[in-house]
């Protein structure tokens, strides 16, 4: 999404170019899971093709909620103080809203 997404051992993800203002989050790029990402897609239809129906697949991800305040605050945080004080979310909930539809790809 053009953030400059990577983990840091024993932290998680972290972003290099947090989101923190109207004209970042407007130059959010979503990608097209079937062009981009179709080596996840592919992969997770290789593993569940291998598991054969004998066990579920269960994945994780993060809700839109979570991936934005963590493209907000650019990692973890303990006070969050950039998603719940910034414009992100208590002055200006609508660019929260546009930040979680722009990670879901929805419009």
């Amino acid at each position: 999404m053009g953030l400059g997404l990577y983990f840091a051992e024993g932290e998680g993800p972290r972003f290099e170019r947090p989101l923190r203002d109207e004209a970042a989050i407007a130059r959010l790029a979503a990608p097209d899971p079937t062009a981009e990402l179709r080596y996840v897609l592919d992969a997770v239809r290789e593993t569940r093709a291998r598991l054969a129906g004998r066990v579920p697949l269960i994945g994780f991800s993060g809700s839109p909620y979570t991936l934005a305040c963590y493209m907000i605050e650019g990692s973890g945080s303990d006070d969050w103080r950039h998603a719940s004080g910034g414009d992100a979310a208590s002055r200006r909930p609508d660019l929260l809203h546009r930040d979680s539809q722009r990670s879901t790809r929805a419009r």
